[in-house]
């Protein structure tokens, strides 16, 4: 009796501090913001494996199938984007992140045309 006492006291001291720990995690995040977008073609056409960039490489993410982008745990303020990919010309955007919220950049890539 004793034994499964001890047990069940152990498992509750570990499922509340783990709790305890989740709620510190969720107030440090509300303190930053998230950036997200998406890249396409002029066209409409979303394009994978594009490179958006945050102030010079402070955080650098590719884009998914769907030419999605997400930054988290970006700090609140203006922002400088950058954003390339191969065959496309680059471009640059401003942003501003506001604490615990989300700001949507998107990017319409022109094609560049090869010379011949």
């Amino acid at each position: 009796m004793i034994k499964r006492s001890l047990i069940l006291a152990v498992s509750l001291v570990l499922i509340l501090g783990g709790v305890a720990s989740a709620a510190d995690d969720d107030s440090a995040s509300s303190t930053e913001g998230v950036i997200e977008g998406v890249v396409y073609h002029e066209e409409g056409s979303f394009l994978a494996d594009a490179n958006v960039v945050l102030d010079e490489g402070v955080q650098q993410v590719r884009t998914g199938l769907d030419g999605r982008f997400r930054m988290e745990g970006v700090t609140p303020g203006d922002h400088h984007l950058m954003c390339w990919r191969e065959g496309y010309f680059d471009l640059g955007k401003e942003a501003t992140v506001t604490v615990g919220g989300t700001t949507t950049v998107d990017f319409p890539l022109l094609k560049r045309i090869a010379r011949k």
